[in-house]
């Protein structure tokens, strides 16, 4: 009789728990790492642990020079997806005053980096990664800085420069060894404050 009872007090447990579980409202999930970093709303977050060794392989890989003299490279080259990255790069461009060629994308490339979209059909990103003090000052970017408008967020410089025929935006900002490179000045903002939160 005592382990009927018993039991039924186990089971009794477990469906009080299971129970308790359904009803409390899920919570999402939190971000760990330089993912935290990022203003909420993202559609699409990619990271990575070292970015900079990543563009490294690629750069001197096989892999790229098949894929750049490749049927698939001439065909995509032709497609409505690649002439519309190919505007957006003609704007970031004008904007910027740098292309965002592989060069640039070396010279930024830090260790652990994110990148998050925010939205795809206007290519709204922010681009965030861990670079030594040394290697922030002396990127093209940094260069430029004097061609830019000077803000200010969360007590931290930033520059900002918009391209008046595309309205194309393109800003960047430096705080506790994090770059940030964004196309929408509140978006480097709440980045350098969520940064500047964690210090």
């Amino acid at each position: 009789m005592k382990a009927r009872r018993a039991g039924w007090t186990g089971i009794g447990v477990v469906l009080a728990t299971v129970g308790a579980l359904l009803q409390t409202p899920a919570q999402p999930p939190r971000q760990n790492g330089i993912a935290a970093l990022l203003p909420a709303g993202a559609t699409l977050v990619l990271q990575a642990k070292d970015f900079a060794s990543i563009v490294g392989d690629w750069n001197t890989s096989a892999e790229k020079r098949k894929w750049l003299a490749s049927a698939n490279y001439e065909t995509f080259s032709r497609s409505r997806l690649f002439l519309r990255l190919k505007g957006a790069y003609d704007e970031f461009s004008t904007a910027a005053g740098v292309p965002p060629d592989m060069a640039l994308v070396s010279d930024v490339a830090g260790a652990e980096s994110a990148l998050a979209l925010y939205d795809i059909g206007k290519l709204e990103f922010v681009y965030v990664t861990r670079l030594p003090s040394a290697k922030t000052m002396e990127n093209v970017l940094w260069r430029t800085r004097g061609t830019y408008e000077p803000r200010e967020a969360a007590g931290t410089p930033f520059y900002v420069k918009v391209d008046q025929a595309s309205k194309r935006v393109v800003a960047f900002g430096v705080r506790d060894q994090y770059l940030v490179l964004a196309t929408r000045e509140d978006l480097l903002a709440g980045t350098l404050a969520l940064i500047g939160g964690r210090g």
